[in-house]
């Protein structure tokens, strides 16, 4: 099966890039390389060490401030790095070394001129930051209005993390919850927002599965790998004036390595509790004129939870960049993922319901291995238990795929104009095997397949232009996903396509004391008729396609400094989430006919975010300490409810309606400071009012599974040359999660007590390049059944060793 996959994605990535001419480009491309730069300048930074030395090895870039364009290079041991052939434009200049880094500088380069810059690298709390997730152009972190963490590649290997999300846990306003073992569902949200309300990109294309129920990127999270990334941006507040549909409560936006990073190699290989075995592999090669960089990553895991929960992930990535001409570029980008993981039965009550919310006791592992072996329920020892956790199915598993290929042209016209054109194609497909080994009564009774097929396909064309102090983005987008369900002996064909225009200003006072930014967006979208097989029976056979729907949304934000080191700042936005394919077509068949679910007339969902806070940081950078309330009202939602058989259109007893949402309200704090011996400590809180589905009981107090507090403490520090180490504390109040009961056909809520998770990770560097890796993941052994019942994996330890250079 593996291989004849691997054949039929060839043959469609290679249909798909037949359709670009690489020959011309590439060909442009080399003589690019080969003629000498004319027109741009050169740049020289002299980087040095706190004590004023050079500082040999340092990192430099040069992020031009208008267009997505980046420069870097490397210090000699004279702690200086010249980058020849730049542009000329405006950029912010960056620096770092291992735990040092240097705020950033603007700095304009001039045709034909050699500009010279010195930077001081200092060991800080503060790690000003350049974002580039709010438009096309670098900015620095403070001045966005918004809040914006950024955590780069190496902060995310020194905790020894192997895929993205797991970095993310513990960030103020952020929940990850993982159903069970690694490689099941993953699911990120913001500021007690619903998974759906979150946007994933890379490199500014969107990652979601247009097969999936609410069309997000919940079934491709659990595979994202820390392959090829140079650095994720996570934006907190609405970004769907930016970046679409799902931008309610925010965005993570993964930014791969760019072409001009200096060369680079780096090969781990690990081994571990549970079957645990993983390797990876990148290189890459640039400089001013481009660069190309591949990376290949396994991990497997032969056991879980439950002992039967194996999990396999394959992820690669290649990606090239030349510059044409000196204001012209253009890149290729590929990204894929294979990854197959056992799945679970859902976990259900037991016994009897009592009045109000239930107090969650798994029932004890002797029983839940007797009722997997078979035992009747009332023949165990249930050991006062009132839920049964996700037991095993040993015939259930599902695989999950997705190709994403990138191709970008960018250009300039002068330090004050640039514009980009983006081709974006992303295919996803998921396959669920099942069969009757299970103990779930409603198993199938034979072995079964059901494949979810999904594809988007995007172009984007955005013009960037400073005038004085102001800067201006405008673009516009165009998109078509298709869904595809194939069960034996029914499937479906979905279709949808939409159009945007969006356009973004924003300005700031001499040395950017002030600053205001305003953005809207509007939205079109168009759907096909559904294609059902069989054709008889299917009702939508005779329905006209539904009338167009459109969004309008709209933010603003703004920042301004009160005093040196501290500056207040707030924004406000209408983010939205287009219908997915599903929800408006959502259909099933059995040998009862056709069961409907969707309906077409679906409106978007509408959310409404405000926020206000401020950052305050010291003279010497040793402290930050950030604050920001923040309010979302989600005006206008689409929720799955019971429906009147008698009046529903469609005749549905339950499925997709609009309705009213709730409101999510909360504040977040995050306090950072540096300790003697090099030590760097974060510290994080979260509390969240989110209010229940209209559903719930009158007691319930939060949104399903959003604790009303989360907090965490992050150390990383080094002992000695070689010994660098970290340890990451995670702690939340209880959550409140519905369990289908599937003798009474109705739903009890239990109360599941908080999360105690304790990640320490170790690495000592045996030689120049080469490093022994230690990872004790849930070093507590926590046993908090967090995400509704879904059994945890407690205490994981890993090794590895990596050499880079």
């Amino acid at each position: 099966m593996g291989r004849d996959w691997f054949l039929r994605l060839h043959r469609r990535h290679t249909r798909f890039l037949s359709r670009i001419d690489w020959f011309g480009p590439l060909t442009l491309a080399a003589l690019a390389v080969a003629v000498p730069v004319a027109g741009a300048a050169d740049l020289r930074v002299v980087v040095r060490d706190p004590d004023g030395g050079p500082a040999a090895g340092a990192l430099v870039v040069a992020d031009a401030l208008a267009g997505e364009r980046r420069v870097s290079a490397t210090t000699g041991d004279d702690g200086s790095a010249r980058i020849e052939g730049v542009p000329a434009g405006r950029y912010l200049v960056s620096a770092r070394s291992a735990d040092l880094s240097a705020a950033p500088i603007e700095v304009t380069l001039s045709e034909g001129e050699t500009r010279a810059v010195e930077m001081a690298l200092r060991f800080t709390a503060v790690r000003e930051s350049v974002v580039v997730s709010a438009a096309l152009g670098a900015r620095r972190e403070e001045e966005s209005g918004t809040f914006v963490d950024t955590l780069s590649a190496d902060d995310l290997r020194d905790r020894d993390e192997w895929f993205l999300l797991e970095g993310l846990r513990g960030m103020p306003g952020t929940l990850v919850h993982q159903t069970g073992s690694q490689g099941q569902q993953v699911a990120l949200r913001f500021r007690g927002l619903p998974a759906q309300a979150t946007a994933v990109v890379v490199d500014g294309a969107p990652l979601r599965d247009a097969a999936a129920p609410q069309s997000d990127a919940t079934a491709l999270l659990p595979s994202l790998a820390l392959l090829g990334v140079d650095r994720v941006e996570i934006r907190r507040g609405g970004g769907s004036t930016i970046y679409g549909s799902n931008g309610m409560g925010g965005v993570l936006h993964i930014v791969t390595r760019s072409e001009s990073a200096p060369d680079a190699v780096r090969f781990s290989a690990g081994l571990g509790e549970y079957g645990h075995s993983v390797a990876s592999g990148e290189a890459g090669a640039g400089g001013p004129r481009g660069g190309v960089s591949a990376g290949f990553s396994r991990l497997a895991v032969s056991e879980g939870a439950d002992g039967d929960d194996p999990f396999t992930n394959h992820t690669g990535v290649a990606r090239a960049g030349f510059r044409l001409t000196d204001s012209l570029q253009v890149t290729a980008r590929s990204l894929f993922s294979l990854a197959t993981v056992g799945l679970n039965e859902s976990p259900f009550p037991l016994g009897s319901a009592g009045p109000g919310i239930t107090e969650a006791a798994p029932a004890p592992e002797a029983a839940i291995r007797g009722y997997e072996a078979g035992t009747p329920l009332e023949s165990l020892d249930l050991g006062g238990g009132n839920l049964m956790p996700s037991v095993n199915d040993p015939d259930h598993s599902q695989e999950t795929r997705f190709l994403s290929t990138l191709v970008a042209l960018r250009g300039s016209a002068g330090p004050d104009l640039a514009w980009n054109l983006r081709l974006h194609d992303l295919r996803t497909r998921r396959e669920n095997e099942d069969g009757p080994a299970g103990v779930n009564p409603f198993d199938p009774p034979s072995p079964s397949t059901l494949i979810y097929e999904g594809e988007v396909r995007s172009g984007a064309a955005r013009v960037e232009l400073f005038r004085g102090p102001v800067r201006m983005v405008a673009g516009g987008e165009f998109e078509a996903e298709r869904a595809a369900t194939t069960d034996p002996g029914f499937e479906t064909r979905l279709r949808q396509t939409s159009s945007a225009a969006f356009v973004q200003a924003e300005g700031a006072t001499a040395g950017g004391r002030a600053a205001l930014r305003g953005a809207a967006r509007a939205q079109r979208f168009s759907t096909a008729s559904p294609e059902l097989i069989p054709v008889e029976g299917s009702p939508w056979r005779d329905a006209a396609p539904p009338p167009e729907a459109g969004a309008v949304t709209g933010e603003a934000a703004g920042s301004f400094e009160v005093a040196p080191g501290l500056r207040l700042r707030a924004s406000a936005g209408r983010g939205f989430r287009a219908p997915s394919l599903y929800e408006r077509f959502g259909t099933w068949y059995s040998s009862f006919g056709y069961s409907v679910f969707g309906d077409p007339r679906l409106k978007p969902e509408y959310t409404t975010t405000m926020d206000a806070g401020f950052s305050a940081s010291s003279e010497d950078g040793r402290h930050e300490l950030r604050g920001a309330w923040f309010w979302s009202e989600r005006g206008r939602i689409i929720a799955f409810g019971s429906l009147d058989l008698v009046s529903d259109p469609f005749g549905r007893f339950g499925g997709y309606e609009n309705t009213d949402g709730g409101v999510a309200r909360g504040v977040e704090l995050a306090y950072r400071v540096t300790l003697p011996g090099r030590t760097r400590a974060q510290f994080q809180y979260t509390f969240t009012d989110a209010d229940p589905p209209a559903n719930a009981p009158d007691e319930l107090a939060s949104d399903w599974l959003v604790p009303r507090s989360q907090g965490g403490a992050l150390l990383s520090g080094a002992l000695g040359e070689r010994l660098r180490w970290s340890a990451d504390l995670l702690i939340s109040s209880s959550v409140h999660a519905p369990l289908f009961d599937p003798d009474t056909f109705a739903s009890r809520v239990f109360r599941f007590a908080g999360m105690r998770r304790l990640d320490v990770a170790l690495a000592f560097e045996v030689a120049p390049g080469l490093r022994l890796r230690g990872l004790v993941q849930d070093a507590l052994d926590d046993t908090a059944y967090q995400s509704g019942g879904f059994r945890p994996l407690g205490r994981v330890a890993r090794v590895s060793l990596e050499w880079s250079r």
